[in-house]
C-alpha cells in the first residue's frame, strides 16, 4: 500500500515527514528523499572581503591616504562634469526614448526575474545595427479576462452523469476514537461504482483504499507512539471530476494535521473504463523539458508569477515526473495538470491536452 500513500511518515517515530526528513525527531529516510530539491535557498552574496590578508590601514600610512583621497575627489569632479556634458548632448538629440514608450508590463520598482534556461523571444539581448541594445522586457501577465470569462477550470466539483452503464455513489469512512476525544479524526468521503464496468470491484478497492490506508496507518503505527499532546487529523474529500465510457477521474483533496505539522495536496486516480485499469499518471502525457517550459508559461498566465519563480525548468520537469508531486485529472473543460507543493496546489487548464498525449 505504500505506493498509494500521499504523505510521508517517519519509520522511527511515526511523525509527519517532508521529503524524507522527520519534522519531529529529525530522522532522514534516504529512500523518501526526492531527487529534485524544490525551491533551493538563495545564496547570499558575500560583500565583506574574505581574503585573510585584508587588513585595515596602519597609522604610518596617514599621509599617503590623504593624498589618495584628494586624487579621488579630483577625479570624481572631472567625471561629474563629463557626465553632465554627455547628458546634455544626448537630450539634445532624437535618440532618447521616453519612459512612456516602454511596455506597460515593466515597472522600475519591480524585480525582473529572467530564467536563463528559457529562450524568451521577448528579451532581445543582441545589439542592433546602430550599436544600441533593446532592454525592454515583456513579462506574461495574468489572464484576468480568461478568468472572468470562465476559460479556466474552477474546482474541485463533481461532474456526474446518469446516462452511462456505471453509476457513482459516495460513502464516508470515519474513525474518531472516544478515548482520544477530539485529538484523533480520520474522515474520508470516497466514491463507489455500481452498474456495469470492467473490473468494477478492483476500481472500488482503489477508491476505498483512501480511507483504509490512513485508518491502518493510525492503528498499526501511529497509535502506539501517541502521547497526551499527540494530534492526528486527516480529512479527505473525493470528487469525480470526469466520467464517460472511456475514462473516469477521481481527485481526493487531502488535508492533514499531525502534531503541529500540516499539509494539503491532491491525490489523483485516473481509470481507463474500457478495461477497468488504473492509469499510471506520469505516463498519460509526454512530459519533457519543452513541456516544463510551457507549463511555467501557462502557470504565470493563469495564476500569476509567484509560486514557480524559485524553480528552474529542470526542477519543474523532475517534479512533473514525480508521482507524489504530479497533479493530473480530466474535467469537462479538458485536463488539469499541476503540482503538489505542500503549501499550495497548482493546477492549470489544458483544453489542448490531446496534443500532449502519449500515443501507443
Amino acid at each position: 500500500m505504500s505506493e498509494l500513500s500521499r504523505f510521508d511518515f517517519c519509520p522511527k517515530c511515526g511523525a509527519l515527514a517532508r521529503d524524507g526528513v522527520c519534522q519531529s525527531c529529525g530522522y532522514v529516510n534516504q529512500s523518501s528523499v526526492p531527487k529534485a530539491q524544490p525551491q533551493p535557498q538563495p545564496q547570499l552574496q558575500q560583500y565583506m572581503p574574505s581574503n585573510p590578508a585584508y587588513q585595515k590601514p596602519q597609522k604610518g600610512n596617514t599621509v599617503l591616504i590623504v593624498i589618495l583621497v584628494i586624487l579621488v575627489l579630483i577625479l570624481a569632479m572631472l567625471f561629474t562634469c563629463c557626465v553632465g556634458g554627455l547628458t546634455y548632448l544626448l537630450l539634445s538629440t532624437d535618440h532618447v526614448q521616453s519612459t512612456t514608450e516602454y511596455s506597460s508590463d515593466y515597472s522600475g520598482d519591480e524585480k525582473a526575474d529572467v530564467d536563463e534556461s528559457v529562450n524568451d523571444e521577448s528579451v532581445n539581448d543582441e545589439a542592433s545595427n546602430d550599436g544600441s541594445y533593446d532592454m525592454t522586457i515583456e513579462k506574461p501577465t495574468q489572464d484576468m479576462e480568461g478568468l472572468e470569462n470562465g476559460l479556466y477550470y474552477e474546482g474541485l466539483y463533481n461532474a456526474l452523469r446518469d446516462d452511462l452503464l456505471y453509476q457513482v455513489d459516495f460513502k464516508v469512512g470515519e474513525l474518531k476514537p472516544e478515548e482520544y476525544e477530539e485529538r484523533v479524526t480520520i474522515q474520508v468521503e470516497y466514491p463507489q461504482l455500481t452498474g456495469a464496468a470492467p473490473n468494477l470491484d478492483i476500481i472500488n478497492s482503489y477508491l476505498e483504499m483512501e480511507y483504509l490506508y490512513y485508518k491502518q496507518f493510525f492503528e498499526e503505527k501511529y497509535e502506539q507512539n501517541m502521547t497526551e499532546d499527540s494530534v492526528f487529523h486527516v480529512v479527505s474529500q473525493g470528487y469525480v471530476t470526469y466520467m464517460d465510457e472511456k475514462v473516469m477521474s477521481v481527485v481526493f483533496q487531502e488535508e492533514m494535521y499531525v502534531d503541529g505539522q500540516s499539509m494539503i495536496q491532491f491525490y489523483c486516480l485516473n481509470f481507463d473504463m474500457t478495461d477497468g485499469v488504473v492509469m499510471n499518471n506520469v505516463d498519460i502525457l509526454n512530459i519533457d523539458l519543452e513541456f516544463a517550459v510551457d507549463f511555467r508559461r501557462r502557470e504565470i498566465l493563469e495564476n500569476g508569477d509567484e509560486w514557480l519563480t524559485d524553480y528552474t525548468d529542470q526542477e519543474i520537469l523532475e517534479l512533473l515526473r514525480n508521482l507524489d508531486h504530479l497533479v493530473i485529472f480530466y474535467t469537462p473543460m479538458g485536463m488539469e495538470v499541476g503540482l503538489n507543493l505542500y503549501e499550495v496546489v497548482l493546477y492549470m487548464t489544458y483544453s489542448d491536452y490531446e496534443r500532449f498525449l502519449k500515443l501507443y
